[in-house]
């Protein structure tokens, strides 16, 4: 009989939702997928409000998803806790072996990381969270033995280097990729 499947949590950036997530993620979903793996990708709660926009209306948008309210600047991450409660929710019910992130679901996994210490952890653009008390967790250490990989564009304007190579020093032993290419998954 073939091995269980991995099961991965996949969590999108900012502005997206998981079925833009999973179709931008083609060049490593479609190899994983042949192989061991199956991957989860679920919308973000929340409708984008960073430019001020009605939340009642943002929240209507289906295509434009976010894990937290505000903008990249803000220090409170409004929503989160309902986030992290749901994500975690979802881990314990479907027993995920790992998390891939992208943008703000990069940092929204590396967060949820530190809480599960799944099998390994996937961050593609990632950032160390600016709400310290949503970070809290992370920033206290995440367990050695979760090992990651950490995907850096050189070219990214939006999630500059410096921010993702800030939260790959958070995980010891991680494995830190650069490519030339910009914000991009």
């Amino acid at each position: 009989a073939a091995p269980p499947k991995l099961k991965v949590l996949c969590l999108h950036g900012y502005a997206q939702n998981g079925a833009v997530m999973r179709d931008r993620s083609g060049g490593f979903r479609k190899p994983f997928k042949k192989s061991r793996f199956e991957l989860t990708y679920p919308d973000g709660p929340f409708g984008c409000t960073k430019d001020g926009e009605d939340e009642d209306e943002a929240d209507a948008d289906m295509q434009r998803r976010a894990w937290w309210r505000g903008h990249a600047g803000q220090v409170t991450y409004v929503g989160w806790t309902e986030s992290r409660e749901t994500l975690r929710k979802l881990w314990d019910e479907e027993q995920f072996d790992g998390i891939i992130g992208f943008s703000q679901g990069a940092a929204a996994a590396a967060m949820i990381c530190a809480e599960v210490r799944p099998r390994f952890g996937i961050f593609v653009a990632g950032f160390v969270p600016n709400d310290p008390t949503a970070a809290s967790a992370l920033i206290a250490g995440v367990d050695a033995s979760v090992p990651t990989l950490h995907v850096i564009g050189s070219g990214d304007k939006l999630v500059t280097p410096e921010r993702s190579h800030a939260l790959a020093e958070l995980f010891e032993g991680a494995t830190v990729v650069s490519h030339e290419g910009g914000h991009m998954i």
